[in-house]
């Protein structure tokens, strides 16, 4: 099995050669490399599909180990930065991806996604992660906004249903008008990723979310 501590392990050790990605394409890939050589033993499959309910869908990282099977979802959310990333001769283009809004409600909406693949059977255990270089991030910021139920700065507690706020339009959250509904407890907790160059945009931190954990910290007991 891999634990929170074994993916933290393994992004610790991704950052020394890796850090910076092209995309999230590119951070998937790795990582579940990055997984299968820490432990040899561990199965991983990338986007493997899943069913929930009614709806279909993938999952970016899937870990396999006997009986044991954990879902890691990974966001990449980048912004360009001020002074060139060049990392042992290779140059990385980031782009101002924004609307963060929307990036922050697809994070938690992945959170309960596998609070159900755990509930249902088939995973034991799931993560995510999200990896960026955009601070606003991991900033405390305005409580006036329409994402404020989906805020990711250090030591906010997340639970319940998380709703948006003051009737955004359609078109500005883009067909993501439904509640998220949690089960478990989360606290953002942010750690350092690479410093890959100085000035905006060089830092990256990463937010892991165990989804066991937070189910335990919201029953006192683990899940069945």
């Amino acid at each position: 099995m891999i634990d929170r501590g074994d993916l933290m392990a393994a992004l610790s050790a991704l950052a020394e050669r890796r850090p910076v990605f092209h995309s999230e394409a590119d951070f998937q890939h790795e990582l579940a490399w990055t997984i299968r050589e820490r432990h040899p033993r561990i199965e991983v499959r990338l986007e493997r599909p899943v069913s929930l309910r009614d709806e279909r869908g993938h999952v970016d990282v899937w870990v396999l180990d006997g009986s044991y099977a954990a879902p890691i979802e990974l966001k990449y959310w980048t912004q360009a930065a001020s002074t060139p990333l060049v990392v042992h001769g290779e140059r990385y283009h980031l782009t101002d991806q924004g609307a963060q809004p929307l990036r922050r409600y697809d994070l938690w909406k992945d959170i309960s996604r596998m609070e159900l693949l755990i509930s249902q059977g088939p995973a034991t255990n799931g993560y995510a992660v999200a990896l960026t270089n955009v601070r606003t991030y991991w900033t405390e910021g305005r409580t006036d906004v329409i994402d404020a139920a989906f805020r990711t700065h250090p030591g906010r507690e997340v639970h319940g249903e998380l709703a948006w706020q003051k009737e955004p339009a359609d078109g500005t959250i883009a067909g993501r008008r439904s509640p998220i509904g949690l089960a478990g407890r989360y606290v953002a907790q942010w750690e350092r990723y690479s410093m890959a160059a100085e000035g905006p945009g060089g830092e990256f931190r990463y937010l892991l979310l165990d989804v066991r954990e937070g189910l335990t910290a919201a029953t006192g007991r683990a899940s069945p």
